[in-house]
Order: C-alpha cells, then structure tokens, then sequence
C-alpha cells in the first residue's frame, strides 16, 4: 500500500467519549486501507500533511506549520463566544447543523466548514427483537391456542420478534415455535409478585384470545405504560387499545405486526449509514481538497 498522506489525529486524554471516538477513525482507516497514514497524539506535529483536532475547542490553541482542521463539538453556555485563535484553523468539521449555522452567524466563512456527524459501529448493536409478552393461561381455544398455533406459520415474519409466555399450558404452541426457529421464552411460574418484573421485559403486550371476558393483563400492562396489541374480546374495545384485530384473524395480526416492523425498521435506518467506515472516506476527501 503506498501512503500518500499523513495525518495526526490529535486528541484529549483516555476516557473521553472523544479520545473513542479518535481511536475508531484511526481503526476504520486502517480497515478500509486507505493509503492515508493515520496516528494519534496529543500534540499537534509539524512532519504531516494534516493535524485533525479531536476536538478542536480543547486540542487546537495555534496554528501549526502544516494544514490545521478542526473537529467541532459544541459551544458552553457562552452562545456568543468565539475564540480569537479558532479563526486561524484551516477547516472545520462540525458534529451537528446547530454550531455550523451559529459559526456562520458568528462571521466564520461557510466554505471553510461542513457538517459531518461521528460514526458507529453498527453491527457492535444489531437490531432488537420485538418483545410481544403473553400474560395468561394457555391449552384453549379460547385463549388463543389454535391461533397462535395457525400464526407460527409465518415463521420467516416472526423472526424479528421474541415472545414472552407468562403462564402454562403453552407446551403445543412452544414446540411449534421451536420447530419453526420463533424465537421464545417461557416463566410458567404462577406467582403473581413476578409479574411486574416480568412485564418489564415486554414491549407489547399481545391478547391472542378468541373469547374473554377481560382479560385482566390488559390492566396490568396499563399500569405500567405498557402498549396493547390484542384481539376484539371481553373489555378490550372499551380501552381503545393502541392495536386491535378481529379474534382469531392472523392476517390483520400481520398487517398490525408488520406496522410494527416498520416504525423500528425506519429508525434504524436514519443511522446505518452513519458508521466509522463511511466518515473517515468523507473526512480523507475534505483532506484531499484542502490538500490540492
């Protein structure tokens, strides 16, 4: 690999989220084998092309011999300050939209910055499972036995939520999960002091029921601030619960689901773009600009 480019990452001292955040660039490039040599420090040097302050507001206090830019994080409670020697930094790199817009308000030039937001490694959290707790009894019909069991054969759907039985009586619908790979776990423990703790590992709670009176989890997950996805039955109509479907219809449970779906799908995807990866080929080509 021929290296074309050198620069010093100069950073704070071990602990900051900022001193991370250096490492993380210097990793990426090296990963992705850039041709540009990247080293940190905590002093700027004269013998590179490059000094990138991490972060400029507490490693850049003068100019250097070489090209000076600034990674900009945010101002204190001064909204009016501007430091005389930030005036001298070649480039500046902001965190966010905020301090660029302010930096312009404040006189600095708008074509000696730009907008770039820090990475992540993406796949250090890989996207949460969908919590769907059933709080009741199984081993009926009316409880949702042969539903949930006719559901299961959406197995390919269903692998992006987890479910959590509460209750026995399940043994036919978990083996059917087990065999199609639905993800599952079990506390057939009928003590009711558990049940707090329980609901808290929840994201939904799920009513599969086809006939009820109440049911009385719907109450519980109430309680605790707990959203409800549940069939027409008992008093479930008179709480205008966030997500109902007719008893016993699997394909309105799916379209519900797949709402769902949708809304944590979405969230990922505003920042699966944003990782280490993708900054430090942004950042090499701001690098290679103020370079020529």
């Amino acid at each position: 690999m021929v290296i074309y480019m050198k620069v010093n990452i100069v950073t704070v001292h071990g602990g900051w989220i900022l001193y991370k955040n250096a490492e993380r660039m210097v990793e990426a490039n090296k990963e992705l084998s850039t041709g540009v040599d990247m080293s940190l420090s905590f002093v700027p040097r004269d013998d590179v092309d490059i000094n990138y302050y991490v972060s400029m507001d507490n490693c850049f206090w003068r100019k250097s011999k070489v090209i000076d830019v600034g990674y900009f994080t945010h101002l204190d409670k001064d909204w009016d300050y501007f430091h005389p020697h930030w005036w001298k930094i070649d480039f500046i790199v902001h965190q966010c939209r905020k301090y660029y817009d302010r930096f312009i308000e404040l006189g600095y030039p708008k074509e000696k910055m730009t907008v770039l937001r820090p990475g992540l490694k993406i796949d250090m959290f890989p996207l949460k499972k969908i919590k769907l707790g059933i709080f009741q009894r199984g081993g009926f019909e009316g409880k949702g036995e042969n539903f949930l069991m006719k559901l299961s054969e959406n197995a390919e759907f269903l692998k992006n939520f987890h479910f959590v039985f509460v209750g026995g009586g399940w043994e036919n619908v978990l083996f059917e999960f087990n065999k199609k790979g639905i993800s599952f776990e079990c506390h057939d423990s009928e003590k009711y002091e558990d049940y707090p703790k329980l609901y808290e590992k929840i994201d939904y709670l799920l009513i599969p029921g086809k006939w009820e009176g109440g049911p009385m989890c719907l109450l519980e997950a109430y309680a605790m601030g707990i959203p409800i996805i549940s069939s027409d039955v008992g008093w479930v109509p008179e709480f205008n619960v966030e997500h109902m479907y007719e008893a016993g219809n699997v394909d309105q449970l799916i379209n519900i689901l797949r709402g769902v779906e949708k809304e944590r799908l979405e969230r990922r995807k505003r920042v699966e773009d944003i990782t280490w990866e993708n900054y430090v080929k942004q950042l090499i080509k701001i690098f290679e600009g103020l370079i020529k």
